[in-house]
C-alpha cells in the first residue's frame, strides 16, 4: 500500500546514507574471492585519461573501479533526499548562496532538495544541460558539453554546483567557466558523496570547498593498471553501469559481497 511505501522511505531515510542506498539498490561493490579474483565486473567512471604512447596514443579512456554508487535509486524517493538535505543544512546554509545550480543529470534532483537550505531563507534552484559532441564508443562514454539553456543565471550570484558524486572534478571547470561566463560567482562544490581524495577544487587561482554528506574516497584505476588489466583483457568490465545496473545488482545478491556501512 502507498502509506507503507512512504513509511518505508523514511525508515530507510533514517538509516547511514550508504547503507540508505544499498536498501534501495543503488550500491555496487565487486565480490571477490579468497585470492582477491573478481567475481563480477568492474565499473567505468566519468572521469577520463589520454594515451601517452603505444598505437593507442592519443586515446581517452575512462578510469574503472570496483565500488559504483547509482543514486539514481535514490532520487525518485524526495523523503530520502530531504533528509540527506537536511544533515547538511548548516554547512550549506553557511555559505550564503543565491542559486544551487545542478549538473546534468545525477546532481539536478540533489540541488534542488539542496536549495531549500540556504541561509537565507532557501537559494534559487537551477540546472545546466548537456550537449552532445560526441556519440559513445566501446571503450568511452558520449562526449558533451555544458549549456544554460532552461535556466538563466544573473551577475553576482553566488552559486554552489550541486552534484551527486564528485570523483574526477571533470565537470567542475567547465561549470566554473559557465557559471562565470554569466558574470556569477562559483562559491561551494555540494554533493552527496565526495569520493575523491580531496575536500578542496583548485585552479587557476580558485579554491572551492567540496561540501558533502559522505566523504569516502574510492580507488579507481586506468585499465593498463595491473590491478584491472587482466579483468579488461577478458572484458570483465561494465562501462556505463546504470545500463547493466540488475546484472550488477544479481551479482552481489550471488556472492554476498561484504558490507561497507
Amino acid at each position: 500500500m502507498a502509506s507503507d511505501f512512504y513509511k518505508r522511505d523514511w525508515d530507510i531515510a533514517s538509516t547511514k546514507p550508504l547503507e540508505a542506498l544499498g536498501l534501495l539498490n543503488g550500491y555496487y561493490e565487486c565480490p571477490k574471492d579468497v585470492s582477491g579474483k573478481r567475481l563480477g565486473p568492474l565499473v567505468g567512471y566519468a572521469g577520463k585519461y589520454t594515451i601517452t604512447q603505444g598505437s593507442e596514443r592519443g586515446v581517452q579512456k575512462q578510469f574503472v573501479g570496483d565500488i559504483y554508487a547509482n543514486f539514481a535509486k535514490a532520487e525518485n524517493r524526495p523523503r530520502v533526499y530531504d533528509n540527506w538535505a537536511d544533515r547538511m543544512k548548516f554547512d550549506i546554509g553557511s555559505l550564503g548562496l543565491d542559486v544551487v545550480l545542478g549538473m546534468p543529470m545525477g546532481g539536478i534532483a540533489a540541488a534542488f532538495a539542496m536549495s531549500r537550505y540556504n541561509g537565507n531563507g532557501g537559494a534559487r534552484f537551477c540546472f545546466a544541460e548537456k550537449k552532445v559532441t560526441a556519440v559513445a564508443t566501446e571503450t568511452m562514454r558520449e562526449q558533451s558539453m555544458l549549456t544554460l539553456g532552461r535556466h538563466e543565471l544573473y551577475e553576482g550570484e553566488r552559486v554552489g554546483i550541486g552534484e551527486d558524486v564528485v570523483n574526477n572534478l571533470s565537470t567542475t571547470a567547465e561549470a566554473v567557466k559557465l557559471i562565470r561566463a554569466s558574470g556569477a560567482e562559483p562559491v561551494a562544490i555540494l554533493c552527496w558523496l565526495n569520493r575523491s581524495p580531496t575536500q578542496i577544487y583548485e585552479s587557476d587561482g580558485l579554491a572551492l570547498p567540496i561540501v558533502s554528506l559522505i566523504w569516502k574516497p574510492f580507488p579507481q584505476y586506468r585499465q593498463d593498471d595491473p590491478e584491472v588489466a587482466e579483468d579488461i583483457a577478458r572484458g570483465n568490465v561494465v562501462l556505463k553501469p546504470k545500463n547493466d545496473w540488475p546484472r550488477l545488482m544479481e551479482t552481489m545478491e550471488t556472492n554476498r559481497p561484504r558490507s561497507v556501512w
